[in-house]
């Protein structure tokens, strides 16, 4: 392929109208790091915390294209590294998204990397060892080396904290130089970002903060199974700002985003949460 033709394809990878990314662990920096010196980067965190949305946001600020991956158990390897498809004039060789980028230079996300099968994670160990090579072994055994622009970045939740993830080898944890941590953002600092983000009352905001604020300690002492994340107080704020953006639209918009998504016994949890923190027919302190 021409290499103009791969330049102008790369550009509808590059994300483009980027909302502010509040870089509260200095994750940023340290995957810009990893972007410079080209050292695969594994990033650990709880669902929503925004371990894929600092790489593509690194990716944006960078002009990088950029492509994501949502690995699960019935992910299989020749969908990254590439199949052998049949038209009607014959068979012919289809890279997978992972090869794609390999050969072309793209970012590419592994996202939830220890819900995969033991077959991709086998297919990765060449690409993470210092020769840095794919292998396509249904493909004459051609061998792949990364153009000097790609780079790999995966995320994973928690070992055993979400269904269908497990813990990973050492042996291919071993092989990423760096294991960063994504954390949620502190509580005003988690507001900010939802008034930002939304334009929801700072009072409501903060309010909706304390609530996911008691259900992670509930869910880091077991005593809750879902995890209200960042992204859910979003969807929350959302929704309540669009209904009026008053306190009982804030109640309506958990009832419609979170206690659907919880087993009983927690939506139970989370109406006690917002009966403490935003009771029906109060009004919020700042």
């Amino acid at each position: 392929m021409p290499k103009e033709t791969i330049k102008n394809e790369a550009d509808q990878y590059i994300p483009h109208d980027l909302p502010p990314y509040h870089d509260h662990d200095g994750l940023l920096s340290f995957l810009a790091l990893a972007a410079k010196d080209n050292l695969p980067t594994l990033i650990i965190g709880e669902t929503g915390t925004g371990k894929t949305t600092a790489v593509r946001t690194l990716a944006g600020k960078a002009l990088k294209p950029y492509r994501r991956v949502n690995l699960n158990g019935g992910t299989t390897a020749d969908e990254l590294v590439g199949r052998i498809l049949l038209n009607k004039e014959g068979t012919y060789w289809a890279d997978g998204v992972l090869t794609d980028a390999v050969r072309k230079g793209y970012w590419i996300v592994l996202d939830e990397i220890n819900a995969a099968g033991a077959d991709v994670l086998f297919a990765l160990h060449s690409l993470l060892d210092d020769d840095r090579m794919l292998v396509l072994a249904e493909h004459d055994g051609e061998i792949v080396r990364p153009h000097d622009e790609f780079r790999l970045f995966a995320t994973m939740n928690p070992s055993g904290d979400y269904a269908g993830t497990r813990e990973m080898s050492k042996a291919l944890m071993s092989r990423f130089p760096l294991v960063l941590t994504a954390n949620y953002p502190k509580e005003k600092e988690e507001t900010d970002i939802i008034v930002e983000r939304t334009g929801l009352k700072a009072d409501i905001a903060m309010a909706l903060v304390k609530i996911a604020g008691d259900a992670r300690t509930a869910h880091r002492e077991a005593k809750m199974d879902f995890p209200f994340s960042t992204r859910d107080l979003l969807n929350v704020a959302l929704i309540a700002n669009s209904l009026g953006g008053d306190i009982k639209h804030a109640r309506t918009a958990i009832s419609a985003c979170i206690l659907g998504k919880c087993s009983r016994e927690d939506a139970l949890a989370v109406v006690d949460m917002m009966d403490l923190h935003i009771p029906d027919g109060s009004t919020v302190t700042k």
